[in-house]
This record gives C-alpha cells, structure tokens and sequence, in this order.
C-alpha cells in the first residue's frame, strides 16, 4: 500500500508539473500565472473520450489562442492537431474548461466553459495530454495512464482539484467524488 501511495503521489506531481524551465516551453509571466493556477483535474479515455482542467486559483484565467492536444508516441504534443480556444475564453476561479474530444459538451454545465474537438486518447497505450500556448509551447501536461479507467469511468483526482489521480466516475465540468 506505501508503494502504491508513493507511486501515485509521483504521478501526481508528474502529471501537474509546470513546464515553464526548457526553451520548448512556455516562458511568460502568463504562462506562469496560467501553469501556477491551472490544473488537469479529469481525463477520460473511452467511451467519449474528454479532458477537464480546473482553475483552482483566485483569478480568472485567459486561455485565449491556447489549445489542447494529445501526444505522439514518445509523449511530446501535437500542436498541429490542437483544440484552440477563441479570443475570449476566460476560466474562472474555481471553474473547469472541459474539452470533448469524441461527443458533445454535456447540457445543463453551470460553472464550465467547454469545447468540442477531434482528438482522441489512447486507452490502451494511455497518453499525454497538453495545454499549450498560442505558440505552442507546453504549459501543463496531464498523464492518461495506459488502461486508466474503463468506459463509464475516468482517471480523476480525489479531493477535487488537489488529489492524487485514480479512477472515478466520470464526472465532466463538475466536482470529482470517490
């Protein structure tokens, strides 16, 4: 049971790291602001697959020009098949931006900005998923782990916003419970 906390606490300092240190990667005091706020807080990748960031900080958050992308096969992003978002796209404190990537945005989100796009997760291999800036550099990265959670499920943090990952009921533009 230790191994297993002290894996998933590895996975979750890996899976918010702040790509903020090498020249491929954002180097902006927005970008700073942007990484230090925002977190990857739920990743599905079967049955409609969906990727959920949350603003856990106390200002809002302009992503406008950023996009989310999943990976190649050696885990770097695909900028070219990124998700943008459009002038405008404000995340508020406390709010999720959720991005669809094989259905529709649920109805009846209060809360959520979210978008729909054509991108798809790796269920088997498991994969990485992005946010990056308008010139495509990495802000943050999120590990979809190979087999993370079946159809119905997702690989999201408990307590919301600042748990470790595991696999939860899907829970798309709203709070992650156990």
């Amino acid at each position: 049971m230790n191994r297993l906390r002290t894996f998933a606490l590895g996975l979750l300092l890996l899976t918010t790291a702040a790509a903020c240190s090498d020249q491929n990667e954002c180097d902006s005091d927005a970008c700073r602001s942007i990484a230090a706020q925002l977190v990857f807080n739920e990743i599905a990748g079967t049955g409609g697959d969906f990727a959920e960031l949350l603003n856990t900080g106390a200002s809002p958050l302009d992503v406008s020009g950023y996009g989310l992308t999943d990976s190649n096969a050696d885990g770097s992003p695909r900028p070219d098949r990124a998700i943008r978002f459009p002038a405008g796209t404000v995340i508020a404190p406390g709010a999720y931006l959720l991005v669809m990537m094989e259905s529709n945005c649920p109805t009846g989100l209060t809360g959520a900005v979210c978008f729909r796009g054509e991108v798809g997760l790796s269920q088997a291999e498991g994969e990485n998923v992005h946010l990056v800036d308008a010139s495509n550099r990495v802000v943050l990265t999120g590990v979809y782990p190979a087999n993370g959670a079946p159809a119905g499920r997702a690989w999201a943090r408990s307590p919301n916003g600042t748990g470790a990952f595991m696999n939860l009921v899907r829970s798309p533009g709203r709070s992650n419970t156990p």
